[in-house]
């Protein structure tokens, strides 16, 4: 067996068998420690990162929720004007012809009058029976 030797023709030195393995085991278990914590740190920071995610998605919910709710509100007042005006359109019709028909009686022709109406209660009716003819027949077909 050849003796090792240094450079200096010494014999190096050498350490006992159990110092040579509890240094070992002390460089694993500080080389774990350190992996663990800088798994850690990392994990931290991944969390750290996933909260920011979440708050930034919460608010960016809530400007939706926002948006989305006034949307609705000028959908919802644009809807009421147009049923508002219509009723106006249709109140200003009928004052316009019960003030004709009033013009007409002062005026003596109460036969072209009663004609007129006559023929105006014709089509309320006609319209109204096809108003709810249609609304019947939709109601049927949305159960189907």
């Amino acid at each position: 067996m050849i003796d090792p030797v240094d450079e200096k023709g010494q014999e190096p030195e050498t350490q006992p068998p159990t110092e040579v393995r509890a240094s070992q085991m002390l460089e694993a278990l500080s080389s774990i420690v350190a992996t663990q914590v800088a798994e850690h740190e990392i994990r931290q920071q991944e969390l750290a990162l996933r909260q920011r995610e979440l708050d930034q998605n919460a608010s960016y919910a809530n400007k939706a929720l926002d948006v989305q709710a006034q949307d609705r509100r000028e959908h919802r007042d644009l809807f009421l004007k147009i049923v508002r005006d219509r009723y106006w359109f249709a109140i200003g019709g009928m004052l316009v012809i019960f003030i004709f028909m009033g013009w007409l009686v002062s005026h003596g022709q109460v036969e072209l009058a009663k004609d007129i109406l006559k023929l105006g209660l014709g089509f309320v009716a006609g319209g109204a029976t096809g108003f709810f003819a249609g609304k019947a027949k939709r109601g049927n077909n949305s159960e189907q």
